[in-house]
């Protein structure tokens, strides 16, 4: 696999990983005592970070960080797992799901979202077989046939940058990444720490 780097976003809360408490207002404790739980959306495949494991559960970086914000402050958390990103998007805007731990920012989730500081940087970057030409910018991308996860905010962000760019929409990492290898797409893009981890764990080069 080739790649490119694209840019760097962070995942979003911000919170000290120590066994202290955190100081709440009389005003929060109230509303977290009268709250009986907190619906998290987590994601299907995009481990290391939010993903359900081969055991069924909900794993990553960011489930440890909801935890403990549960454990720091009381909240009740329950997860909800089993849903494509867009649908998980979906449901966070209609209120159906009241936190999504791995969320890039954009101006328009902005809408209906509210972003806390990142707990962690991702750098996104453009995956390509071993044999393709390499790429040395974005505009490189031009006339290419791109997979892309669904609801992912980088679309936008390279439809701008690269007008003549083609987007194949994915449901998931591992069809964005078949969709390359069965030359169905040029290039996928995704978080590099994310698709490193899932070609190890599965073994798949090319």
């Amino acid at each position: 696999v080739i790649w490119l780097l694209l840019g760097v976003v962070s995942l979003l809360p911000d919170m000290a990983f120590s066994e202290e408490s955190v100081a709440l207002t009389a005003e929060e404790s109230q509303w977290i005592a009268g709250t009986p739980s907190i619906t998290v959306g987590g994601e299907m495949d995009w481990a290391p970070f939010d993903f359900v494991g081969s055991d069924g559960t909900y794993q990553g970086l960011s489930r440890d960080v909801m935890d403990l914000v549960a454990q720091k402050t009381g909240l009740k958390l329950t997860y909800k797992t089993g849903q494509t990103w867009a649908n998980l998007l979906k449901a966070l805007e209609e209120g159906k799901l009241d936190v999504l731990p791995a969320i890039y920012h954009s101006e328009e989730r902005a809408a209906f979202t509210i972003f806390t500081d990142p707990y962690f940087t991702v750098r996104d970057y453009v995956f390509m077989r071993d044999d393709a030409a390499p790429l040395t910018k974005i505009d490189d991308l031009a006339n290419k046939k791109v997979a892309v996860i669904g609801g992912y905010v980088i679309i936008d962000r390279l439809q701008n940058q690269v007008p003549e760019m083609e987007f194949l929409e994915v449901n998931s990492l591992q069809e964005g990444v078949n969709a390359v290898l069965l030359g169905q797409a040029d290039a996928y893009v995704d978080g590099y720490a994310v698709v490193s981890y899932h070609l190890a764990e599965n073994m798949q080069t090319g």
